[in-house]
């Protein structure tokens, strides 16, 4: 008889492994992919720049615009981790490093679910939805460092508040703040919660008044301990202002399209909260407060929503559960729970991928710039400003880069471009004379009816276009560069922004400009054979033939 339970037993341990199993399989193949955050590129810079000479940067040294100005690098820890994971590894590295720090957020998050009574299955599930609903921020930027350290803060504050675990545990949180100030602003995040924590020990008993104050003088003090002291506060604020100005995509309320998971967290955490009312059992006001601020916070910008779900929306599932208790969850759930994880992982190997990605960063255009060995004075493209630093170590500089408010100068650097780029075709051309650029790399226009604004922006008196693919184009201006140079690589009759048809149609009506487009598509398939941009002008020219 003894034989069944021990059966059994072996039986709920391996569907149990099994659902731990397919659950991180399918976690870490959804995170293996190519690059996708442009300021990575400028991170690794930074902190190749640092291992290289061995001091924090305090001044540009990459732009064109503001090299010698203030630089308030407080990423400069994640940087210098990242750019050794890169050395040690490459993009794999990099991956692996990403990978790592949203796991560790992820095993924080379920053993804070665990702790607080919810089932194991619970837990898996309600980890699932903050995974997904946090998808569109799994890029490898330094966030994720803030996202780590707060989903194990709350873990450990959870903890000590509940009494499961000893209030001697936040002292060591202090040489944590300090690692943080360092690598990360989302530091600020943490104060902040450790401010309203510290509040409810002290109104608790857990701690005596005293402790608490000088357990939160410690945190907020050796934040002061960065190569830049108070400045990196004042970089901090002035960064905030931008917060308010929505200057920056990230800043934006976060799309439906791409985050509809998060917004049906969000209304799954006020059913949760309606439900523990109904139960006229209310969540904690700590609960409350970090629902209603970082809720709000998230709805207005998108880099919040992961400090919502990981430290705000598992107070809403911690209320339920003891409903959660009650649903009977055996070998066979776990078993086909883990088949759906296991499903999951599956769909993601095709999509598994590593290193740069040429269709979010010029990687051929910049080849191709080496190839020729084109110099100059570049406007580049914001979204490219950062992949050049890397590139190029400031030699050609860049014009502007992710580095944003943190560089002085480089806000009203942004400004003057999209007064151009939103302006009359003529404001544009001011603009790049202002500089005397002799070369841009700008990013490919959809194509769009009507008449050409590249040919608008970048008259053909004054302008060669030398290069172009799906993501990017190569300009260089004629007075600038030797006549047979441009001669040797300029693309005479395509407008890569016209539709194609259009462009067709018009030069099917006179057999030289039909000549002159398709020696340029031809040219342009041989460079470049997988560009959708010139299969649709060839298949335009031969239906116009």
């Amino acid at each position: 008889m003894p034989l069944l339970p021990s059966c059994y037993n072996h039986l709920v341990s391996a569907t149990r492994m099994w659902l731990f199993l397919s659950f991180w399989t399918w976690v870490v193949l959804s995170l293996f992919r190519p690059i996708r955050a442009n300021d990575l590129w400028w991170q690794l810079a930074s902190g190749r720049y640092i291992v290289a000479h061995h001091l924090f940067p305090s001044t540009d040294v990459f732009s064109l615009t503001c090299r010698g100005r203030p630089w308030i690098d407080f990423e400069w820890l994640y940087q210098v981790v990242l750019y050794s994971f890169y050395r040690m590894g490459s993009f794999i590295g990099i991956a692996f490093l990403k990978t790592a720090l949203i796991a560790a957020a992820l095993v924080f998050l379920i053993r804070r679910l665990r702790q607080a009574g919810i089932p194991e299955l619970g837990a898996y599930v309600f980890a699932t939805i903050v995974f997904a609903a946090c998808a569109a921020n799994w890029s490898e930027r330094a966030d994720l460092i803030s996202i780590a350290l707060v989903s194990t803060f709350m873990q450990t504050m959870e903890g000590i508040r509940t009494g499961r675990k000893a209030p001697r545990r936040l002292w060591g949180w202090i040489a944590v703040f300090f690692i943080w100030a360092n690598a990360h602003a989302g530091f600020v995040v943490g104060l902040g919660i450790a401010t309203f924590y510290g509040i409810e020990f002290a109104r608790a008993g857990r701690l005596k008044k005293s402790q608490v104050v000088l357990w939160l003088l410690g945190l907020w003090s050796v934040t002061l301990l960065n190569p830049y002291g108070l400045n990196l506060w004042k970089q901090i604020l002035h960064s905030l202002l931008l917060v308010s100005k929505a200057d920056q995509m990230e800043f934006l309320p976060p799309p439906f399209a791409r985050m509809s998971i998060f917004w049906m967290a969000l209304v799954l955490q006020l059913l949760f909260l309606a439900r523990s009312i109904e139960k006229k059992q209310p969540l904690p006001w700590i609960a409350l407060t970090l629902f209603a601020l970082l809720g709000y916070q998230a709805i207005r910008h998108a880099r919040f929503v992961i400090f919502f779900m990981f430290a705000a929306f598992p107070f809403g599932v911690e209320s339920i559960c003891e409903d959660l208790k009650k649903m009977t969850v055996n070998h066979t759930i776990n078993l086909w729970a883990g088949g759906v994880f296991a499903l999951l992982a599956l769909s993601q190997i095709p999509s598994v991928g590593f290193g740069q990605n040429p269709l979010r960063v010029p990687v051929e255009a910049c080849n191709f710039l080496e190839a020729q060995q084109i110099r100059g004075r570049f406007f580049i493209d914001f979204d490219f400003g950062s992949y050049w630093v890397w590139r190029f170590n400031g030699d050609p500089p860049v014009f502007v880069d992710g580095r944003s408010s943190t560089v002085d100068g480089y806000t009203e650097i942004r400004r003057q471009i999209y007064q151009a780029e939103t302006g009359s075709p003529t404001a544009w051309r001011m603009f790049l004379d202002r500089y005397a650029f002799t070369a841009t790399v700008i990013r490919c226009p959809a194509p769009a009816a009507g008449s050409s604004r590249l040919a608008e922006n970048f008259p053909k008196s004054q302008w060669a276009l030398i290069y172009w693919d799906d993501l990017a184009l190569l300009f260089i201006k004629r007075s600038a560069y030797p006549a047979s140079r441009i001669k040797e690589l300029e693309f005479h009759c395509i407008e890569p922004d016209r539709q194609p048809n259009d462009l067709a149609a018009e030069a099917a009506r006179n057999p030289e400009e039909r000549s002159c487009l398709e020696k340029d598509v031809m040219r342009n398939r041989q460079l470049h054979p997988l560009s959708q941009r010139t299969q649709e002008f060839e298949a335009a020219l031969q239906a116009h033939g």
